[in-house]
């Protein structure tokens, strides 16, 4: 689990947001163009997804996105100004460089318009990578695909929902397709050791009711006395993922609250004892949920309509309004039959 090497800007090109301006030179257009096609993957090759891009159909509302990037802009930098040069630089802030947030959205808005569509596929995770997995939420509303609107199905507190699989008896069985199957034998082995948290106790049974029922960040709010849900989310996912080491007032308060729950998650964090190995968790929850949206989800819809469009934003599916109530009912049986558990799905338009 090595990360790929990164580039950004330093904090002195980041003081100030990005122009935009026209590529007059044909060379480097040409190159950057190529860079940024729609890439061959062998597995999803002439699925609905992939037909989806290669249509060069999804574009966006240029000048309302525009706008709204700006406002949401001058209405977050006021919030980031507030914050010491220590909050900013912590890893576990609370909020983004407003920024780099509004220049990311710029990048995105452009690519859409221009329909460079930026297409790829995690070979770790399986994830599929493409513009629409780096657009922020709030500019969904201004896609439209041949013209039409779309609407966002999405699982509520996925990666929560996700994890509540650990704590079922079936999942563990390799000779079921639910198992570890899904993943390899190998990560069977791997994590085989955590079973010995797999119990029948009171708060594993609240944490997997709150999940599934899409209520678990609500739960988090008043158990850490927080007003805003989006806040709730990104400290939940903290909790969650961070080392075994890392200590806060709100990680003491969820073991407290959920003491075998967060048993079975510091055993996964922890599984080879490597200084990376809380990093396997996120990843695991990413491989299942590639394997029912990719493996699953998606394949059904492209057995059953070959010819309906969709896109996912990882744990999401983005359709047409007229295609919601048949992909909601595929979303809900196929992972029912993977994982044994019903999501909680909303509608986002």
């Amino acid at each position: 689990f090595k990360e790929a090497r990164k580039f950004r800007f330093t904090d002195k090109y980041t003081e100030s947001k990005s122009k935009t301006f026209i590529v007059d030179t044909n060379a480097f257009s040409k190159h950057i163009t190529k860079m940024t096609e729609v890439k061959h993957i062998d597995k999803i090759n002439n699925s609905n997804l992939w037909k989806s891009f290669q249509s060069k159909q999804l574009s966006i509302e240029l000048e309302a996105a525009l706008r709204s990037i700006e406002l949401r802009y001058q209405k977050n930098i006021v919030s980031w100004n507030k914050l010491t040069e220590e909050q900013k630089k912590s890893k576990y802030r609370k909020m983004k460089n407003p920024i780099r947030v509004h220049d990311q959205s710029l990048f995105a808005i452009y690519c859409i318009h221009e329909r460079h569509y930026r297409f790829m596929q995690d070979t770790k995770s399986g994830r599929v990578h493409h513009i629409l997995t780096n657009i922020h939420k709030s500019l969904r509303q201004f896609l439209r695909y041949e013209g039409m609107e779309l609407v966002n199905l999405d699982f509520k507190n996925s990666q929560p929902f996700l994890s509540s699989i650990l704590f079922n008896e079936n999942f563990w069985r390799d000779n079921l397709e639910g198992g570890f199957k899904m993943l390899g034998k190998d990560k069977l082995v791997q994590f085989s050791s955590c079973q010995c948290y797999l119990t029948k106790e009171n708060d594993i049974d609240t944490y997997v009711r709150q999940v599934q029922e899409g209520t678990f960040y609500e739960s988090l709010m008043k158990l850490w006395n927080m007003k805003d849900r989006a806040e709730a989310k990104i400290e939940a996912l903290v909790v969650m993922f961070s080392k075994n080491t890392y200590k806060s007032k709100n990680k003491r308060l969820f073991e407290k609250a959920y003491p075998n729950v967060s048993k079975m998650f510091e055993c996964i964090r922890g599984i080879d004892g490597s200084d990376d190995s809380h990093k396997k968790f996120p990843i695991l929850l990413q491989q299942l949920e590639s394997s029912l949206f990719i493996g699953k989800i998606c394949k059904r819809i492209n057995t059953e309509y070959p010819e309906m469009r969709l896109f996912t934003i990882h744990d999401s599916v983005l359709t047409t309004k007229n295609n919601a109530e048949y992909i909601e009912r595929v979303m809900r049986e196929e992972t029912i039959k993977l994982l044994g558990v019903e999501p909680t799905i909303s509608k986002e338009y």
